[in-house]
């Protein structure tokens, strides 16, 4: 098998063990967390060209 690896998790499992294993195996790592309004406020911060 070849070609880049993708680690995906949901907000109920996922964690530093989580990243950290991802990161050391050098996986792309996708986390969908929940809407609240700290994270509705930082999507907004985002700049629309960033």
């Amino acid at each position: 098998m070849s070609g880049q690896i993708m680690a995906r998790a949901d907000s109920a499992h996922y964690g530093h063990d989580f990243a950290s294993a991802a990161i050391r195996a050098k996986a792309w790592l996708s986390v969908t967390a929940r809407m609240n309004p700290q994270v509705t406020a930082a999507i907004a911060a985002i700049d629309q060209d960033a």
